[in-house]
């Protein structure tokens, strides 16, 4: 797929593609025509341009990500005062950038780097893609009814909505507004939508209405961030039950999968099961020392992120995790200390693994 309001631009960039790539693109002049094609399951690129209007460029690069997590994704922008909000935003949903005017080498090196970031993510199987776009996460909110307001969780997020909540329920078909801080940066939200149906289980199914394009960019980037993360294992150790729970709340919060563990033998039978990205880490277990079994754990997967956590250290384990290169995330922390802790690494690994696939991807 290319998506360009110039068509000049458009038809270089979908010859090359055919060219040097044997991709029959098809292509794009206006926002409109670019959401129906993101809607497509046969997409193998997308290259989108971020002059698009109605809707947004940025908002179909978040319905391409929101569909497909590993869809190699390039979004071409131009040099102007929000060119760096931009390039955030991109980072969020894990596109690449490309500066315009562009030369067609530039726009080779930046697909290979698009396509480099796409095999960093786990579980790149074929089976494995083109899941639907939900991100599964847990967080407060407030709902309004034309009763009045009540507390609700929103329990899951989707493209045209999501679930949730409350002890107040609605009529389906009943217009509501659900209220929210998003978990990642804290933005608030503030989406109309309509009650669709009410499960089984007491939940209801939120379809959201049109909204400013502004802030359905927003929930769009949102929901992706989440469909991202829920990619990625978390394995928790810890023999503190309140505190396991709350590294499960923080984590699942945000979409990550979490694996728990209470003792060094349940831990390392969770790492024989199936990949994990990150190890968080307590040093005191029942059965055994935390510090043993991540250097064990590390022999054994070299690529798995390691964070500690504890309270109180000997100072032989603090000179050992030092030695070790990893760092250690002190007792009692919150949610937030925990979230940012475990962004932060997986995106260095991601960076630092998409930086080397880049490099070899265009020296050929």
């Amino acid at each position: 797929m290319v998506a360009f309001p110039k068509e000049e631009e458009g038809r270089a960039v979908a010859t090359y593609l055919l060219q040097r790539r044997q991709y029959r693109a098809a292509v794009a002049r206006t926002g409109a025509e670019a959401a129906e094609l993101a809607a497509l399951d046969s997409l193998k690129v997308a290259v989108v341009s971020l002059a698009l209007r109605d809707p947004l460029g940025l908002e179909i690069v978040a319905r391409l990500r929101a569909a497909d997590a590993r869809l190699p994704v390039v979004a071409v922008h131009r040099h102007t005062a929000r060119a760096e909000d931009e390039t955030t935003k991109l980072e969020a949903l894990n596109a690449e950038p490309l500066d315009a005017p562009f030369l067609m080498p530039e726009f080779r090196d930046c697909l290979n780097r698009a396509a480099a970031r796409m095999t960093q993510l786990p579980g790149n199987h074929p089976a494995e893609r083109r899941r639907h776009a939900r991100g599964a996460a847990v967080f407060p909110g407030v709902v309004e009814t034309p009763d009045g307001s009540s507390a609700c969780e929103v329990v899951d997020l989707s493209l045209g909505g999501m679930r949730i909540r409350s002890e107040r329920r609605s009529a389906d078909g009943a217009p509501v507004t659900v209220r929210f801080h998003s978990p990642l940066d804290g933005h608030p939200f503030r989406l109309a939508g309509q009650v669709l149906r009410t499960n089984a289980n007491g939940e209801q199914v939120v379809l959201l209405l049109p909204g400013p394009v502004a802030e359905r960019a927003q929930y769009l980037a949102l929901v992706a961030q989440c469909v991202f993360n829920n990619r990625h294992r978390v394995l928790v150790t810890e023999d503190n039950e309140a505190i396991q729970d709350l590294a499960a709340r923080a984590l699942t919060g945000i979409g990550y999968c979490v694996v728990q563990a209470r003792k060094v033998a349940e831990a390392d039978e969770a790492l024989q099961r199936g990949p994990v990205d990150l190890l968080l880490a307590n040093i005191g277990l029942p059965d055994g020392n935390g510090i043993d079994f991540v250097r064990s754990a590390q022999e054994a997967h070299p690529e798995l992120c390691i964070e500690f956590s504890s309270g109180t250290v000997l100072e032989s384990d603090e000179t050992a995790i030092e030695g070790m290169g990893f760092s250690l995330l002190r007792k009692p922390w919150t949610a937030a200390a925990l979230r940012g802790r475990v962004d932060g690494l997986l995106r260095e690994r991601r960076e630092a693994g998409t930086e080397g696939l880049g490099d070899k991807g265009t020296g050929g």
